[in-house]
């Protein structure tokens, strides 16, 4: 079959697989068909990760799952970091995607790069953030702010004690960035759009008065001092079956 042929197959199936999960119940498509849109979105989508680097491990995402889930977890973290967190495996930014994924080949990290419109945001609203000591903690030793949603150990959703601290400078920093936000909800449309759909049902089990950060995204870490002289974030409490965004800038 002519190349041509298979990515229109390619985009069919797909487009079909997104429609199929109900990724785009909120996708504003103007005056187009749906199905039209999707697949407009699909061919850009494509064109943008032209030249696109894939690194396959030989792991399989479900041993890393079960990995994750269990006791020890902590254990294997500090015996990873006890390495030279320098030495660790790197890739330099850069204009090419990047897909690191398991055995059978589903994606574990993807690396794109951000419009720069939005990593110039994030830097210039930086002095809205309310400054605070930098002191040594379990995760490592970085100036942090978390603002959003927390489930854990209570018995309802309900914001984060530090947003509701920093009011009102932590939700004009969330509007000034909501752009960035939204394009991140945008790329986890494309990228696994059956998670998408995860990430928005928890919507309808919120109160009126409880929402998401911005766009799907339910909570944002701020990690200042991540430079290498810093003593590395250590995160084994994230949520292990979804996605994290991770995104640097400096001002």
């Amino acid at each position: 079959m002519p190349s041509e042929k298979l990515l229109e197959l390619f985009y069919y199936l797909f487009q079909q697989y997104q429609l199929a999960t109900q990724a785009y119940q909120d996708y504003d498509y103007g005056s187009k068909e749906l199905c039209h849109a999707v697949k407009h979105e699909l061919y850009m989508w494509k064109k943008q990760q032209k030249d696109m680097v894939v690194v396959q491990i030989p792991k399989l995402y479900s041993k890393l799952w079960r990995q994750a889930r269990c006791r020890s977890r902590s254990q294997q973290l500090e015996n990873a970091l006890d390495r030279d967190w320098k030495a660790f495996p790197t890739d330099n930014s850069g204009s090419t995607h990047l897909r690191i994924e398991e055995k059978y080949r589903y994606f574990l990290i993807y690396y794109l790069p951000i419009p720069t419109q939005h990593t110039e945001t994030l830097a210039a609203t930086e002095g809205l953030i309310p400054s605070s000591g930098s002191k040594e903690h379990r995760r490592g030793q970085t100036i942090e702010k978390y603002w959003g949603l927390w489930r854990k150990y209570v018995k309802k959703p309900r914001r984060y004690k530090e947003y509701l601290k920093d009011l009102s400078s932590s939700q004009q920093w969330l509007d000034a960035n909501q752009f960035y936000f939204q394009h991140m909800s945008n790329v986890l449309h494309l990228l696994d759009p059956q998670m998408y759909v995860r990430y928005t049902s928890i919507n309808k089990f919120l109160a009126e008065d409880i929402k998401p950060v911005r766009g799907i995204w339910f909570a944002c870490g701020i990690l200042r001092g991540m430079t290498r002289e810093r003593t590395p974030h250590k995160a084994s409490s994230n949520y292990h079956c979804g996605l994290n965004v991770n995104t640097a800038y400096h001002s």
